[in-house]
């Protein structure tokens, strides 16, 4: 059952900031739960990596897939593609290395 108060997901405050919160804490692959902190902790100890966001893309085959979108310091030269190589070998469940990072402006 769902309450009003589960489906708000943000709330802006009175600075015009919006603050958003997860729908679920929890990517589900293959039977895997990962928890998305994990990924985004991994992802924020690459030197050039300043923000990190992890979630689940549904994906037929495994149920959901993790995706990350980060946020990287000027000058960086580093990309999505070599973010999710550096990061693939520094957390532990296999499962929850992210099948894609997408470098972005801003979270």
């Amino acid at each position: 059952m769902t309450t009003d108060h589960d489906a708000h997901l943000g709330r802006d405050d009175k600075d015009g900031f919006i603050h958003v919160g997860r729908a679920s804490d929890l990517i589900i692959r293959r039977g895997n739960n990962i928890d998305p902190v994990v990924i985004e902790r991994a992802l924020l100890a690459h030197p050039e990596v300043t923000g990190a966001n992890a979630v689940g893309r549904p994906d037929p085959c495994s149920g959901e897939a993790p995706v990350a979108y980060v946020t990287l310091r000027d000058g960086s030269t580093s990309t999505g593609r070599t973010i999710r190589d550096w990061v693939s070998g520094r957390i532990s469940q296999r499962a929850a290395t992210p099948t894609e990072v997408t470098v972005v402006d801003a979270l």
